[in-house]
């Protein structure tokens, strides 16, 4: 008998549904916060749970801020050194360094 590697689709297609179902709720919370995070000012307070996109968020009001003002500062605040350091990385890749 030989062995012929399916997809993850063919072996569980119940992750597989779990699967796009997660991506596309995270799509849509991350959209529908957006428009508000990059093109207006209002103040925003997001609280989801872990893993659910809050540093993408933070991260399109940190680049209007950027755009807006390339002199600008933002301060960053996070419990973790990796999400830090994360963070630091994105800002060492920006066109305004």
């Amino acid at each position: 008998m030989k062995f012929y590697r399916n997809h993850v689709s063919d072996l569980c297609p119940k992750l597989t549904r779990f699967i796009a179902f997660v991506a596309v709720t995270w799509l849509l919370f991350v959209l529908a916060v957006f428009n508000t995070l990059y093109n207006t000012d209002e103040n925003v307070l997001i609280g989801a749970p872990t893993g659910s996109g809050k540093t993408v968020c933070a991260e399109f009001a940190i680049l209007r801020m950027l755009t807006l003002n390339p002199e600008g500062r933002c301060v960053f605040v996070t419990p973790l050194d990796a999400l830090a350091e994360q963070v630091c990385a994105l800002g060492s890749c920006l066109p305004w360094d």
